[in-house]
């Protein structure tokens, strides 16, 4: 039997300034002023479960960062911004067994079956949720998944794999 993945987001909202370390739980996370002005974001994983962080300026429009992790260990990262603000989410997925490619490789694995890897997508500004393969944001006439093939930039026209020699022969 195949496994599904059952989808969760946990919403962690900080604004930087007024911070205090929390215990960490199965149900909370850590946001804490770390060295040199950074925050250091912090959660005790869950077996079978995999974290996406997003964060936000004013909870309209998510990004997501290019932090995918899986596992029941103590998850640890240092962000630094020049905001003075910012909101930050996980966005979950449970899984039902523990061999499954999502859960054992969740970076390599394409939750949304695009044909992008999930560290493309979100090291890309993509949603790693949303099947965006035939989309060209730049217009270079590359999509998305010809992109990751070629390993060119998404967000770029200027692009090696577009690049068009023309030689015009003389009388």
């Amino acid at each position: 039997m195949k496994s599904r993945p059952f989808y969760f987001t946990w919403m962690l909202v900080a604004i930087t300034g007024a911070l205090t370390p929390v215990s960490l739980s199965e149900q909370q996370v850590s946001l804490t002023k770390g060295d040199s002005g950074t925050l250091n974001l912090e959660w005790l994983g869950v077996i079978r479960r995999v974290y996406f962080v997003q964060w936000s300026m004013e909870l309209l429009e998510w990004n997501y960062l290019p932090v995918i992790e899986a596992g029941e260990e103590i998850n640890s990262f240092g962000i630094s911004s020049s905001s003075a603000k910012g909101f930050f989410r996980l966005h979950t997925i449970d899984y039902e067994n523990d061999d499954d490619a999502g859960y054992t490789n969740p970076e390599g694995s394409d939750f949304d079956n695009d044909g992008m890897s999930n560290l493309f997508e979100v090291m890309n500004g993509f949603n790693p949720f949303v099947a965006d393969l035939t989309a060209d944001p730049d217009g270079d006439g590359l999509n998305n998944v010809n992109e990751q093939t070629a390993g060119t930039d998404p967000k770029s026209k200027d692009n090696p794999a577009v690049k068009l020699s023309v030689v015009v022969a003389g009388d």
